[in-house]
């Protein structure tokens, strides 16, 4: 067999393999994130309207944020009918998602 082919084969298997391990791995942190906002929607009897995730955060998330910890920006209805925005950074500063906790910024 021809070395190139052979190169081509090994190094498609990697890419592969590596599809195989992120994907699940990245389906798992969308699960954790959905299950800490409905969590925390339903702790504080909101009705989540959306949410999404976020590549950036306000200055002061970004200044606290350790790399485990998420940050997704939503919209809620309070108890009253009135229609909120926040900033949610979820899970422990050391543990990131690994621990249920969530702090809220909200948008005036």
């Amino acid at each position: 067999m021809n070395p190139q082919f052979e190169g081509i084969i090994f190094l498609s298997a990697i890419v592969l393999a590596a599809v195989l391990i992120a994907l699940p791995l990245l389906l798992l942190r969308r699960r954790v994130i959905r299950s800490f906002v409905n969590r925390w929607v339903a702790e504080n009897r909101f009705a989540l309207i959306e949410y999404e995730e976020r590549s950036f955060s306000p200055f002061t998330f970004s200044l606290k944020r350790s790399r485990g910890q998420e940050v997704v920006f939503a919209e809620i209805r309070d108890t009253e009918g009135n229609l909120k925005q926040c900033w949610l950074k979820l899970g422990g500063y050391g543990s990131g998602l690994f621990q249920y906790q969530v702090e809220c910024k909200w948008v005036d």
